[in-house]
């Protein structure tokens, strides 16, 4: 699967395409990937200081990412609606397809 085209790192200004590039392939699930790029940008001479820390800094943050990927953005119908007259739901949401759970809370004013 390839995800976009993969950037071409020649100067300064393409180090952030392939810091994204790399974050994608990393929540992607393709992890390993987006560190070796890293790594071997990393072994340019024009790098600066600057330049080497700020992909280090990333390479970590992917390194040690736990996740699975795509697994983790799944769609939700559930939402949270505040009110005061939680009544006026009910009668809303009573012929609805929709189940509710209602909380009341107290007001602390």
């Amino acid at each position: 699967m390839n995800l976009t085209q993969i950037p071409v790192v020649v100067n300064q200004q393409d180090l952030n395409l392939l810091i994204n590039y790399a974050m994608l392939e990393t929540l992607a699930g393709k992890k390993e990937k987006g560190v070796e790029r890293l790594n071997n940008t990393l072994s340019f001479s024009w790098l600066t200081e600057s330049d080497k820390a700020l992909l280090e800094n990333f390479r970590n943050e992917f390194e040690y990412y736990q996740g699975t990927g795509v697994v983790e953005f799944h769609a939700t119908r559930d939402f949270s609606i505040l009110t005061n007259n939680p009544d006026s739901l009910e009668q809303v949401f009573k012929n609805s397809s929709y189940q509710y759970q209602s909380k009341k809370y107290r007001s602390t004013s």
